[in-house]
């Protein structure tokens, strides 16, 4: 566990306020709203040697949808040794993001989709990877490894099936 000074704890709840209030504005936070919180938090952890990682999610209402501007935040701020990018193929798909890049990535997460409407995916409707994977994720991570990508790759399977599996248990 992290453990934080009184004074950092007070860092990281003003970064944390800050994007909130942009947050509960609705839509996209603003470039410079997010770099102030990244240099907030930047200082934290490089001090304690822990790399903090950002996920663009690609739902339309999300904060921060696409890869090049977690990256270019990440650049701006602390750069790649402070904090990394969550590379999720469900996410990735759902921003129509069409450029993969291995820059920064430190996880990648990968699920499977077979449901055909973009608009209406959910967290529920990713299982496991199989022939009708619509997200092209076998293809996602092949491109990032190509690109020199070493990063550990997890599933994240949040459908029903998956999860109520009694051979899980």
């Amino acid at each position: 566990a992290l453990d934080l000074r009184r004074g950092e704890r007070q860092v990281a709840s003003v970064a944390w306020r800050h994007l909130a209030r942009e947050v509960e504005r609705g839509g996209p936070v603003p470039y410079d709203a997010l770099c102030t919180a990244l240099h907030q938090l930047g200082g934290i952890l490089k001090d304690r040697g822990v790399r903090g990682l950002i996920e663009p999610r690609g739902f339309a209402h999300s904060t921060l949808r696409d890869f090049a501007t977690a990256r270019r935040a990440i650049d701006d701020t602390y750069g790649p040794a402070v904090f990394g990018i969550v590379h999720d193929t469900f996410h990735a798909h759902l921003a129509g993001d069409p450029h993969i890049s291995a820059d920064h990535v430190a996880v990648i997460h990968v699920s499977g989709v077979s449901a055909t409407d973009d608009g209406a995916l959910q967290d529920q409707d990713r299982h496991l990877l199989d022939a009708q994977d619509r997200l092209n994720s076998v293809d996602q991570v092949n491109t990032l490894r190509a690109a020199g990508c070493t990063a550990p790759v997890s599933f994240e399977c949040f459908a029903p099936q998956v999860q109520n599996d009694p051979g899980r248990q």
